[in-house]
This record gives C-alpha cells, sequence and structure tokens, in this order.
C-alpha cells in the first residue's frame, strides 16, 4: 500500500500536455507514491475540486478563463488551502507584488514544456522532502511520548508505594 500523491492541474489545453501528464506519473510513481492527478480544463471545475480535496501540489496556467492566476490563487488560500502553487504562462505577465507559496515559470520558444516538466518534477520534489521532514519530526515526537509513557507509569507506581496501596490497587493505576 502506498500513499497517494495529488495534483491538481489547469489548463484550458489538455491535450497538449497528454505527455507532460505520462511522465510526471511515472516520476510520481518512482518516488513510491500512488499519482493521482486531477486535470482541469476551466477554473469553475478547479475550484470544486479544491474545495473538496485536498493536493499536494497545483499547477496552473497564469491565464485561464479570462482570469489572471493572483485571482486564482487569492481564491486558494482563501479556502485556507496552503499547497505550493506553479504557474505558467508564455506570456511575461508577472503578478504585482509577491504571492506566497507560489511559483511562476513564464516562457517561450523550443523545449518550453521540457523545461516546464522539469519545473513541475523540481516542485513535487520539495514537496516529497517537506513530507518526509515532517515523518522524521512525527517520529521523533512517537520516541519521546512513549518515553514519556514509561515514566508516567513510575510515577505512578510509586505515588501508589507512598500511600501505602496493595497490590491490586497499584495495577488499576498502571493499566
Amino acid at each position: 500500500m502506498s500513499l497517494t500523491y495529488k495534483v491538481l492541474w489547469v489548463d484550458d489545453n489538455k491535450d497538449e500536455f497528454k505527455k507532460e501528464e505520462k511522465e510526471l506519473k511515472k516520476y510520481i510513481g518512482d518516488m513510491f507514491f500512488s499519482p493521482k492527478i486531477d486535470f482541469c480544463e476551466d477554473l469553475t471545475t478547479a475550484k470544486h475540486f479544491i474545495e473538496t480535496e485536498r493536493y499536494d501540489v497545483i499547477f496552473s496556467d497564469y491565464n485561464i478563463d479570462e482570469e489572471k492566476g493572483d485571482e486564482f490563487i487569492s481564491f486558494i488560500r482563501e479556502k485556507s488551502v496552503n499547497t505550493e502553487v506553479l504557474f505558467y504562462s508564455g506570456q511575461n505577465e508577472l503578478p504585482e507584488g509577491r504571492l506566497d507559496r507560489v511559483t511562476f515559470f513564464f516562457e517561450t520558444g523550443s523545449h518550453r514544456e521540457e523545461r516546464l516538466l522539469k519545473k513541475m518534477k523540481e516542485l513535487i520534489s520539495l514537496t516529497v522532502a517537506k513530507l518526509n521532514d515532517l515523518t522524521q519530526l512525527r517520529g521523533l515526537v512517537m520516541s519521546e511520548v512513549s518515553e514519556l509513557d514509561v515514566k508516567m507509569k513510575e510515577i505512578v507506581a510509586d505515588y501508589c508505594k507512598k500511600n501505602e496501596s496493595d497490590e491490586k490497587d497499584l495495577r488499576n493505576y498502571i493499566i
């Protein structure tokens, strides 16, 4: 059984990215995750998915449905979704101000899709690294908690002994 790695991909030209979608599924699978890529061709569908699913990463065309990416990211953050987001576009339109946890890829020309795919893989690797850090931290916390359980049993046993409880009462306190 493996964990599912969920990607939301928003672009109104889905057919242009079949090769990249297949490559990303393989890449995610090679990292021992079950890939799930929800591809939306409009923002209405994408917003519905964001309201009903949790994603590890979101990829989106910056200009879709006559709406700019900064408006889309505002919607995402209003829904308390802190997922990493990658916007891409063939136009050099940077948004005004800085957007939190958002990566941009603006490029035109030959081999654009290859460089975009590389950027997507880098972002997936970043989120997986963060997940691994969290897993290690969880293990450390669980180790400390289990040591506290042993100490608590010792404290209860000492308390019961000091108050001259019989052995039957002692077992009730410890269990």
